[in-house]
């Protein structure tokens, strides 16, 4: 069964258990996930469909009688969708990392800020 999304209030599920198939060995811990494990189900067939046309949109467009304009509408969403998941996941980090004591709150804050501005196109800026 799989599952992204938490059936009670719509929040993002976490890995938080693997058993070995082999020897029954469990393991529990906040196991990192690829963002595309985010994605729900269709956006994930998208992709998988895109790869297999070797990223060719117009080849894309013809196996699922989409037009180019449709497709490449849904491909920004989805890369879109993968670019807040992966900024959300690197805050989570920080904020994480500060709560273990790895870093200071400080250093903290100064890469929570540098997050902002690539969001919005200020690495210059200070």
């Amino acid at each position: 069964m799989k599952m992204n999304l938490c059936p009670s209030c719509g929040g993002y599920l976490r890995v938080r258990k693997k058993i070995c198939t082999q020897c029954g060995l469990q393991l529990e811990a906040d196991f990192a996930e690829s963002p595309l494990v985010m994605l729900a189900r269709e956006e994930q067939d998208f992709l998988f469909d895109f790869i297999q046309c070797r990223g060719n949109i117009k080849l894309l467009c013809e196996r699922l009688d989409l037009t180019y304009p449709t497709a490449r509408t849904y491909l920004d969403r989805i890369a879109d969708k993968l670019e807040a998941l992966s900024r959300a996941g690197s805050i989570d980090k920080i904020i994480e990392a500060i709560d273990r004591g790895e870093i200071h709150p400080d250093e903290g804050i100064e890469k929570l800020r540098k997050l902002r501005r690539e969001e919005n196109g200020d690495e210059l800026a200070s």
